[in-house]
């Protein structure tokens, strides 16, 4: 679609969502044939692609979610979460289920979908589940696949490896984290090929970038290195968290590249909520991918999957009949809108990245895989970009925050104050991490900003005004061409907003 605006683009990739919805959606044709209509007006335009088309696109596609979800709904709406055995019950698709307890369902139709989105090389075999979020297959998989390797024998606890900094992520190993199950940091791709061959741990936790204060990009070349100089020690089990790098980060390789010398269990894990549904965030989800070597794994891959699936079930972690209604949305796990979807986000975020000009003044860094080591890999993306303040305090953060929604609001962007990434349009928010994982403990904070789907006037009025930002000299400086503006301060909640009256 190259001579078509930025705005007609992202009208054709929205019909192509209503197109996937329609033949589930019966009886509700004029919401769909009006959203055509707004659509198509957009379409028709020239090589204008204003601001106030962008506002309607964010507006369409909401109202998009709220027609599947309001039909998904109607479907799961009409079973108890312990229904009559005789009972029909069936999907938005008319597919049927059955179930007694819906905890302990298995969702079968989307881990079909699972199985086909992923490629598996001959010398390996794969099992695919479903959770109800990212964080609780997380859990269940490193408490499954890592916490027995040895038996639970506190003499010899089993070594975990994590390399990588979600906060989440650590604060989850900190609650697993026992006398069979000990838990490291691995700050650097040197720490990991020397973790390796000095045969140290059992199990490797890895974020292809790591979600760190400095967006540090995985170097999988010095890894199969360093693997296939170990010895038989090497680690049991590879996991790989890729909520940040999508399909970028292809295990597949990984696969290929360890045949000759396989672990017993490689395992690709992401949250599902982002890049996987076309940025509308229509329901939490994790999305297991399980392979092992054929015919040369101690533990039968099937037997594992059950377990898993069992733990699923007790543990409460498994898919409720509203999300999987919800998911049944013909683009998720559909691997060519997956990859079109999270390639945009990330050059949108790559091209930020790489146009702010840091001259000395209210930034002192900025991180993106794009600008660090191996960034010509492959999987050196992401979904965000990380500005590291020069004059760092809450109270700072909290003015720029003021600063940048004064300035959104005069001109009109289509950029967010909110959490997150992966969206169609563009957001953006102070962290404050409750693990510091930092060569500076006392730093505050760091500015976010997450570039969406979205290109056109936003994405250049956002790298203008960042721009125009990091080239005032300080923060005084920033203060005195604001002397109106209150900086803003993060509640209880976690929310930044005004400070309220007293």
């Amino acid at each position: 679609m190259p001579d078509m605006t930025p705005n007609q683009q992202e009208a054709l990739s929205l019909l192509d969502c209503i197109d996937g919805l329609e033949k589930y959606i019966s009886g509700v044709s004029h919401p769909c044939s009006e959203l055509r209509d707004r659509l198509q007006s957009i379409l028709a335009k020239g090589n204008e692609f204003p601001l106030e088309d962008e506002w309607e696109l964010d507006e369409i596609s909401m109202c998009l979610r709220s027609l599947w979800l309001l039909r998904a709904h109607q479907t799961s709406g009409n079973f108890l979460k312990s229904p009559p055995h005789e009972q029909a019950k069936f999907l938005p698709s008319g597919k049927r289920l059955q179930y007694d307890y819906e905890r302990s369902f298995r969702p079968k139709p989307l881990e079909n979908r699972a199985r086909r989105f992923s490629s598996v090389p001959k010398d390996w075999q794969s099992e695919h589940l479903l959770f109800s979020s990212g964080m609780g297959a997380l859990s269940i998989v490193s408490q499954i696949c890592c916490g027995r390797l040895n038996g639970p024998r506190p003499s010899r606890p089993v070594t975990l490896d994590m390399f990588g900094g979600y906060f989440e992520t650590w604060r989850l190993l900190d609650f697993i984290h026992d006398a069979s199950l000990e838990i490291r940091h691995i700050e650097s791709n040197e720490d990991i090929c020397e973790r390796i061959e000095g045969a140290k741990t059992d199990a490797m936790l890895i974020e292809p970038v790591a979600y760190d204060w400095d967006m540090t990009v995985f170097d999988h070349p010095a890894f199969i290195d360093a693997w296939m100089k170990a010895g038989e020690d090497r680690p049991r089990v590879l996991i790989f968290d890729t909520s940040l790098t999508g399909h970028r980060f292809n295990i597949e390789k990984v696969l290929t590249d360890l045949t000759d010398k396989p672990p017993w269990l490689i395992v690709g894990v992401r949250s599902g909520l982002k890049l996987d549904q076309q940025g509308l965030e229509l329901s939490n989800v994790g999305i297991v991918d399980l392979y092992a070597p054929k015919n040369s794994s101690p533990a039968s891959l099937h037997d594992l999957a059950k377990k898993l699936g069992a733990a699923r079930s007790v543990m409460g972690t498994g898919l409720t009949l509203d999300q999987l209604s919800v998911l049944e949305a013909p683009w998720f796990l559909n691997r060519q809108q997956f990859e079109g979807y999270g390639d945009s986000v990330f050059e949108n975020n790559q091209t930020l990245a790489q146009s702010v000009n840091l001259v000395g003044g209210i930034f002192s860094k900025i991180s993106h895989p794009s600008l660090e080591k191996h960034c010509q890999l492959d999987w050196a993306v992401a979904p965000f970009v990380v500005f590291h303040l020069a004059e760092d305090s809450p109270g700072n953060h909290g003015f720029l925050i003021a600063v940048l929604v004064h300035e959104v609001t005069r001109r009109k962007l289509v950029f967010a104050l909110g959490s997150s990434f992966g969206f169609r349009g563009h957001r953006f928010e102070v962290i404050q991490p409750m693990i510091h994982l930092t060569p500076n403990p006392e730093q505050s904070g760091l500015l976010k900003v997450a570039m969406g789907f979205r290109k056109g006037a936003s994405l250049d009025g956002v790298i203008q005004l960042i721009n125009e930002i990091a080239a005032i000299k300080n923060f005084t400086a920033l203060r005195s061409t604001y002397p109106k503006i209150k900086a803003f301060v993060k509640d209880s909640a976690g929310v930044y907003a005004e400070r309220p009256p007293r």
